[in-house]
């Protein structure tokens, strides 16, 4: 990911996890909510909510795509649990309680580590 993607993302006043910085993909959070942003090349920015994993939906669901950038609002829209009125064949999922609730769930999960700010380094 690039730095300035990271720097935007925290300049919004959210932490960004990352397990590389070299990776095309991050989560980030207020402390409570959790989202996720992916970068790839040819389709752009893709934004999606993130809770706790179940048959009808997976891990989340997508937000936003777009080819450049994306907005704050959109960011904080991926906190929701059903931004975009998805109907759910059975119980709407549950989202994680907070940061250390997601990252205790997994030795997956446990490997992302917070990117450091620039006022951090």
């Amino acid at each position: 990911m690039d730095t300035s993607t990271i720097e935007t993302v925290q300049s919004f006043g959210f932490d960004v996890y990352m397990r590389d910085t070299a990776d095309t993909y991050m989560f980030f959070t207020d402390g409570k909510n959790i989202g996720y942003l992916q970068y790839n090349r040819p389709e752009g920015f893709t934004l999606n909510t993130v809770h706790i994993p179940n048959a009808d939906t997976g891990t989340g669901l997508s937000v936003a795509r777009h080819l450049g950038g994306f907005t704050e609002r959109e960011l904080r829209e991926c906190f929701l649990l059903n931004p975009i009125g998805y109907r759910f064949r059975s119980e709407p999922p549950k989202k994680w309680r907070n940061w250390l609730h997601f990252e205790n769930s997994s030795k997956w999960n446990k490997s992302f580590h917070k990117v450091p700010t620039q006022s951090e380094k």
